[in-house]
């Protein structure tokens, strides 16, 4: 587990968030250690979510959060006081956005459109 992030902006790589591991079977994107302690666990958990809600504003890619639900599934990890703070914060996070999902979704068609334009214009 990367312990490089001391604040919130401080992960400017996916390698740099402190649950992605790199493994000598690959890169795990949910390499988290529950203390036992659910109050600590789930402060841990928030404090994940908040950097990766940090570091997908920045990254174009904006799919590590599929990655890391992905790894959670085939993990199959317990319910955790960890899982639950960061998918507590996500959906906080979510509801505290200023766009409805179909504003985004809209948006989202509108990149997808301008993308194909320029690729069919070979750009």
């Amino acid at each position: 587990m990367q312990q490089d992030c001391n604040s919130i902006h401080a992960c400017n790589s996916v390698e740099s968030l402190p649950f992605v591991e790199d493994t000598r079977e690959g890169r795990c994107f949910w390499s988290v250690y529950p203390t036992g302690n659910y109050e600590k666990d789930y402060k841990t958990g928030k404090l994940y979510a908040a950097f990766l809600c940090d570091y997908l504003r920045s990254d174009p890619a904006n799919i590590y959060l599929t990655w890391v639900v992905w790894e959670i599934i085939r993990q199959g990890s317990p319910k955790n006081g960890i899982i639950n703070g960061f998918f507590n914060f996500i959906a906080e996070y979510i509801s505290m956005n200023s766009i409805t999902p179909w504003q985004a979704t809209a948006h989202h068609e509108r990149q997808i459109q301008r993308t194909l334009k320029m690729v069919s214009e070979g750009a």
